[in-house]
């Protein structure tokens, strides 16, 4: 178990290693799938609203499939309103490294249906932010890194 660990975390730091410098330098978009489960009004908005904000975004790249894609964003919603249904959604969004499904980034957020373009913009931009942070610090540890 803890070589299988410290295989996964040794791939993850190359894998990150490798393209820092693209995304760092704005030259590369990352490859992100976006994917959604739920059946609520306000979720479903939530998620056409997430996707169009990745494709209109720098950043990303948004992908149809996991297999061609580095990042993984999952939208999970459920009704979260009092009758009548529709008013509101819990929303967790899981974010994570492919080809492994190592851990990013998690939140969970409640949302009403008067605020969905809003919310949509603060988890792109939100996902952007903590992997901008994630490649300044692998840049900062591969230039602390022995040689």
């Amino acid at each position: 178990m803890t070589r299988r660990l410290l295989l996964s975390t040794f791939l993850l730091v190359v894998i990150i290693g490798i393209i820092t410098t693209d995304v760092a330098n704005g030259q590369t978009r990352v490859e992100v799938v976006l994917e959604y489960g739920g059946n609520d009004l306000v979720g479903r908005s939530l998620y056409y609203l997430v996707k169009e904000e990745l494709r209109k975004s720098t950043a990303f790249d948004l992908r149809d499939s996991p297999q061609d894609a580095f990042i993984r964003i999952r939208l999970h919603t459920s009704d979260s309103s009092t009758p009548p249904a529709g008013e509101s959604s819990a929303v967790a969004v899981i974010v994570t490294l492919l080809p492994s499904d190592s851990y990013l980034h998690d939140q969970v957020i409640f949302v009403g249906r008067n605020r969905v373009r809003e919310v949509a913009t603060l988890i792109a931009a939100g996902i952007d932010q903590h992997l901008e942070e994630l490649f300044r610090d692998a840049r900062k540890s591969r230039q602390k890194a022995p040689k």
